[in-house]
């Protein structure tokens, strides 16, 4: 916990891949993340750039040329998806700042793993699991009311990065939605990113 402790900043680059009824689609990212509150993803896929930025409760939005600020429910969104990033969701976890109760097992690739289940302000209802043979974080559930799809994600393939286990592939299925799969090509941690890096730009 004092490695995890010591994380202040996150770069990652990552290829997701979305299935189509056309066939696969493939979206390059590189996630920013200044810990607390401040994050941003940069995507680039077939219908060209992407930025989505949360910054301590704001949020904004870019093609790359005009940034502007993200609708009430992206933005909620968006924070719902800070809560559940995986470090400070286990940070918050051991710390107390976020209860949590056991509950049933969930079944992962045909094993149960043991399960916990947390109320989070923004994100609500969230469920993880962890594999009882490595104790890491296998299996992520949200979503499934107030409108939104219930969605599960599953974490597999750790490797040891500056000390750290971080899994190197997602598999993403959300309900009505396509599966996607997330797989990281580089993961570095407390690179120097200036809290300027996530404010709304006025010109790109």
């Amino acid at each position: 916990m004092t490695l995890l402790r010591s994380i202040r900043t996150v770069k990652s680059e990552s290829d997701m891949m979305v299935a189509t009824p056309q066939g696969n689609v493939k979206i390059a990212a590189t996630s920013y993340v200044r810990y607390p509150g401040e994050f941003r993803v940069d995507a680039k896929g077939p219908d060209g750039m992407r930025i989505q930025t949360f910054d301590s409760g704001s949020a904004w939005l870019s093609d790359g040329v005009i940034a502007e600020d993200a609708p009430a429910a992206f933005r909620r969104s968006l924070e719902a998806s800070v809560q559940r990033d995986g470090i400070g969701l286990l940070l918050a976890l051991a710390e107390g700042r976020i209860q949590a109760r056991r509950v049933a097992d969930v079944t992962v690739d045909g094993r149960p793993m043991p399960a916990i289940e947390a109320d989070l302000a923004a994100a609500g209802r969230v469920t993880i699991a962890f594999d009882p043979a490595t104790g890491l974080l296998a299996y992520q559930r949200y979503g499934g009311s107030a409108g939104e799809p219930t969605t599960e994600e599953t974490f597999t393939d750790y490797r040891q990065v500056h000390g750290l286990q971080v899994a190197h592939h997602a598999s993403v299925r959300r309900e009505g939605q396509p599966p996607l799969q997330r797989i990281v090509r580089t993961f570095e941690v407390n690179v120097p990113l200036d809290a300027a890096f996530f404010k709304k730009p006025t010109k790109l």
